[in-house]
Parts: structure tokens; sequence; C-alpha cells
């Protein structure tokens, strides 16, 4: 009787291990839970730099800032004060064909508006440039002689008495544009209108 319980006994251990062996596998079971991360390995080299983009439309112009600060006074121009112009009316009738100097000019006829620039006290032989109006339009030029002075005779402009008959204008003398002097000179249409 024990030796057949010996035997059961060993069928049963035998039965044990061959029937799972023996038995057909199961479906695959849920994967498990994410490990935690490893550590960060090092940074690798940098790569070629790409091609560059073309370029953005030009932004909108930005507010206009603040005015800034008047700037310290600029150094005395080495102009001389002494320098200056005079605008004459010859008079053709006297036996030394004397000249005056006039405020005035008016325009009857085309000879009638003939008068002589002259000046004094400029840097000698340099070229004195004459111009009228706030504009600077230029007149005539002529070089000042040894001496600093000059005359020059010369037809007013008719466009002076065109644009502005009955108002003053600055008659201005320049050397290496800087403005040396001036004269006032009050222009008129005779008889009045064009």
């Amino acid at each position: 009787m024990k030796k057949a319980g010996k035997i059961i006994a060993f069928l049963i251990i035998v039965a044990l291990i061959v029937v799972p062996l023996t038995a057909c596998p199961g479906p695959q079971g849920p994967a498990g839970p994410a490990g935690p991360a490893g550590p960060q390995g090092e940074k690798g080299e940098r790569g070629p730099l790409g091609p560059p983009g073309d370029a953005g439309a030009r932004g909108l112009r930005g507010p206009e800032g603040p005015q800034g600060e008047q700037g310290e006074p600029g150094e005395d121009a080495d102009v001389p004060l002494d320098a200056q112009i005079v605008v004459c009316n010859p008079t053709w009738e006297s036996p030394f064909h004397g000249y005056w100097p006039v405020c005035a000019v008016g325009y009857y006829e085309p000879d009638t508006a003939y008068v002589g620039i002259t000046g004094s006290c400029f840097p000698p032989n340099k070229l004195v440039t004459i111009t009228y109006c706030d504009e600077n339009i230029f007149w005539v030029d002529e070089y000042a002689n040894e001496c600093g002075a000059f005359t020059i005779w010369t037809y007013v402009p008719y466009e002076l008495f065109l644009d502005w008959d009955g108002d003053t204008i600055s008659v201005r003398a320049w050397v290496d544009d800087v403005l040396y002097a001036n004269w006032p000179l009050y222009i008129y249409m005779w008889p009045p209108g064009p």
C-alpha cells in the first residue's frame, strides 16, 4: 500500500509539471507602467545654418520723438562788419555822369531800370555775388578789386517788377556763401500794372 501511495504521489507531481507545459499559451497581458526616464545624454554638436529667409515687409514708421534741446550757439563768423553795398541811380544828363544812392527803382521802359551796385570793404580780389529776395536768387556777380571794392552796372531783372511791384526787396552781397552786406530796394511799376 505504501508503494502504491508513492506511485500516486509521483504521478501527481508529474501531472503538475507536464500539464502546464502542454497547455496553450493565453493572450498577452496589458503593458505595465513605464519605468522612470533614464539620465539625459550629452548635448550633440550644432548643425549647419540654414539659408537666410526672405526679408519681411517694412514696418510702419514710429511716432516722431520729442524735440531735442537747443544746441549751443556757434562761433561768430569772421565777417567784417564794415562791408557795405549801395544801389545807385546814374544821372546821364550830368557832365560827370554822376549817380546817387537810391532806395527805390521804378520801371517805365527797359532802359529806365539801369542801376549801379557798388561795394566796399570786401575781401580783395574775391568774387562778390549779388542776389535778391529771401530765396537768394542770383542777380549778377563781379570780382572786388585789390582795395576790396567793386562797381557793377546792370539792369534790374524784369521779374522783380512783376513779382514785387509795390514792395521792398533785399539786395544781398555774398562771398563764398557768406553774407557780407545788404541793401533795401523798393520796386514799383509806372504806370501801375505790368
